[in-house]
């Protein structure tokens, strides 16, 4: 009780007190602007955060499409350096297909690197074009050969396809026949691969052996099929629409554009979609190059070698 009237008397007299008023007024003044001082201080803070995340994903954006040109360039060049020596024999018989090759095939790394093998005038213009460009950023640049892979999306059905099978349908018996078993079978070649790397990772692999050893890679075939073919073009899904439906996925009914869109199929577990990352593509012609096809690929499309 007595603090109580203790604190009440100071408190009357700094009112009386004009010192006393002073020293209230400015305390509450404080009290007041503080929380606006705080404010805006962490938004000064937040924005200058999302300034440099801004000027960043910018240059990052710079950055790729500068080495995806440099990319683009490199292969014109090889065109142009390749039809060139078609249609000239004696340069042909000058420049070997594997010095043609390395336009492409080299790798570029930016910033170039000066290494001890760079003499001093190679060492100088590196520098100074690193000083003139105002590229920022760094990026690792391969071309890599896709001739050896076949294209998943051949697996597709499209309703030009179709249509033009049924002119074909309409031709003479001979013409059928000659062109008879000349398809590449998309199918049982990739349902193939399906069951030999499963197969291969069970022998390897316990708990994969566990999970997947004796999957029945038909359904997954389908699924695929159905994810990438036109709306309309298939009579029977063979349930494969079914496991899109249960899952609330939309299909694409387009052609794939990147290794990843498998991830989103349904019906694939990630262990089986990363098998074929190495031996399929969802780029490239129908033809495989048999100068660079690989071991696993060569006995997948001839068993019997």
């Amino acid at each position: 009780m007595e603090n109580k009237k203790k604190t009440t008397s100071t408190i009357k007299r700094l009112l009386t007190n004009e010192r006393g008023v002073a020293i209230i007024m400015v305390t509450s003044a404080i009290a007041m602007i503080l929380p606006v001082v705080l404010y805006f201080t962490l938004d000064s803070a937040t924005n200058k955060v999302k300034a440099s995340n801004i000027e960043d994903r910018a240059k990052a954006k710079l950055t790729a499409e500068s080495a995806l040109k440099f990319a683009m360039a490199r292969l014109t060049l090889y065109k142009e350096a390749f039809n060139y020596l078609q249609k000239n024999t004696g340069a042909k018989e000058i420049v070997k297909q594997e010095q043609l090759d390395m336009i492409w095939n080299f790798p570029f790394i930016y910033p170039i690197p000066v290494t001890n093998a760079s003499n001093k005038i190679q060492a100088d213009t590196i520098k100074k074009f690193q000083e003139e460009n105002i590229l920022h950023g760094s990026f690792n640049l391969t071309i890599n050969n896709i001739s050896n892979k076949i294209n998943l999306n051949l697996l597709r059905i499209s309703i030009m396809a179709q249509a033009n099978k049924k002119e074909d349908e309409a031709k003479k018996d001979e013409e059928r026949d000659s062109n008879e078993g000349s398809e590449f079978n998309i199918e049982a070649q990739l349902t193939k691969a399906l069951q030999n790397a499963i197969e291969s990772e069970s022998q390897k692999d316990e708990v994969f052996n566990a999970k997947y050893y004796g999957l029945e890679v038909s359904p997954l075939i389908n699924e695929l099929r159905y994810f990438i073919s036109d709306p309309n073009s298939i009579e029977d899904t063979a349930g494969a629409e079914s496991g899109f439906n249960e899952k609330e996925i939309v299909p694409k009914k387009s052609p794939l554009i990147s290794s990843m869109e498998l991830y989103t199929l349904p019906s694939w577990p990630d262990a089986i979609t990363q098998l074929l990352a190495n031996e399929f593509t969802v780029h490239g012609a129908i033809m495989v190059d048999l100068n660079k096809i690989t071991n696993k690929l060569l006995k997948l499309l001839i068993p019997d070698i």
